[in-house]
């Protein structure tokens, strides 16, 4: 009776193992295909992303052509009325510059005055972060430590 079971045992491991090696010859298999599928189907992604960029660069030459034709147009117009108008326009700009000016160096100021405090506050986060995980370490050092001795 061992014997018969033995040879059934012997017979469902052999089985097992068939079956084993036929789906892992089928994962195998079906691996490839859709790494296969992948690959080409990357191919032609890159493709006509390739495609669609020459296109795009095409467009966007002849956008860049059509639009320095026109700003080169309105720069010629912007001059001619430009040299009636400097004179006045630049009075009023230094003004403006040295109100843009101050207000700016206010700003920068103020930006600079909350930078460092929160740099300081950052500090003192960390510092105490770093000193909580000190003690804590102390802590577990010492249990464990005490856990050795006992």
């Amino acid at each position: 009776m061992p014997s018969d079971m033995l040879s059934r045992i012997a017979i469902d491991d052999f089985k097992m193992k068939n079956y084993r090696q036929q789906l892992q010859q089928k994962h195998e298999l079906e691996l490839r295909e859709v790494k296969s599928n992948n690959d080409d189907e990357l191919q032609r992604v890159i493709e006509s992303s390739a495609h669609q960029l020459e296109e795009m660069k095409r467009n966007y030459d002849v956008q860049i052509s059509k639009e320095a034709e026109a700003l080169e147009e309105k720069l010629h117009n912007v001059r001619l009325s430009a040299k009636q108008q400097l004179s006045a326009e630049q009075k009023a700009a230094e003004e403006e510059l040295t109100k843009f000016r101050t207000t700016h160096h206010q700003r920068i100021s103020e930006y600079k005055k909350n930078a460092d405090l929160q740099m300081n506050t950052l500090r003192k986060q960390l510092q105490t972060s770093v000193e909580t995980v000190h003690e804590q370490a102390k802590r577990a050092s010492r249990k464990e430590k005490e856990g050795i001795s006992t």
